[in-house]
């Protein structure tokens, strides 16, 4: 997670983009760390959010596979 937050606030600083993650539900379930997912401008990772941000253009970061690529046993993991 720290890579994410680092390479967002870099594209922000260099390119003024703000990045909207679609997050997996299970990160909005720990209360503390809801609420530092939230302040990021992290979203639910909805088919519905994704197309409102879409429609917004908003520049939106996904990770194709989310948590349940993440994990994966590493025998299991494609590429």
């Amino acid at each position: 997670m720290l890579d994410v937050l680092l390479f967002a606030d870099g594209l922000y600083r260099e390119r003024g983009i703000s990045l909207r993650m679609l997050a997996d539900r299970n990160h909005f379930k720990v209360p503390l760390w809801r609420d530092f997912v939230d302040q990021t401008g992290a979203v639910l990772g909805t088919r519905a959010n994704c197309a409102v941000l879409m429609r917004r253009g908003e520049h939106i970061l996904v990770f194709p596979g989310g948590a349940r690529e993440v994990f994966k046993h590493k025998a299991r993991r494609t590429g």
